[in-house]
């Protein structure tokens, strides 16, 4: 059996572990291929332009943006391996809308290429996590896994970059 760790949930909140049971010996290379093509590797959403924020405004606006979108993914719940799959789009849903939301701030210049990569990253999570989904749910274990650990090293980044520019919330995977 392999387990795959939901990659955006727990990395987020900590929902339950997914399990996923049968042989990954079914899986075709085709379908291991075309994973690449479904998820891009990065995301590029245009950032907002205009008059910049200051870069206390910035984190500011950030954290609570980040703080409501873990709080709508943690309501979202899950108790069993299959409800946690079935709840993933949902979440998906909700990490696009926090990356949409994060791209209407404008960073000071100082931030931006920093502030781009962040909204990049979080819209590639929402990519990763619906993927992991659907390939879960298809029971095709080792493309699900590898879109995982894809996701969770996106994720990592960009938490990354947010604690070093300072960021709060947007930093910290709980």
């Amino acid at each position: 059996m392999l387990r795959i760790q939901t990659f955006a949930l727990i990395a987020m909140i900590g929902l339950p572990v997914i399990s996923g049971c049968g042989s990954s010996k079914t899986e075709s290379a085709s379908n291991s291929a075309s994973t690449a093509a479904k998820v891009p590797a990065t995301a590029n959403v245009p950032i907002a332009t205009g008059k910049p924020l200051t870069r206390a405004q910035l984190i500011a606006q950030g954290d609570a943006i980040c703080a409501s979108a873990k709080a709508k993914v943690k309501t979202l719940g899950g108790n069993s391996n299959a409800e946690v799959i079935n709840l993933l789009p949902q979440a998906a849903i909700y990490y696009n809308a926090e990356a949409e939301n994060l791209s209407k701030l404008v960073p000071p210049a100082s931030l931006s290429r920093d502030w781009k990569k962040i909204v990049d990253d979080m819209e590639s999570v929402s990519q990763y996590t619906n993927g992991t989904a659907r390939y879960a749910k298809e029971k095709q274990e080792k493309t699900a896994a590898r879109l995982y650990n894809q996701g969770l090293k996106v994720r990592e980044h960009a938490l990354a970059i947010a604690a070093r520019d300072g960021f709060k919330d947007c930093s910290k995977a709980r």
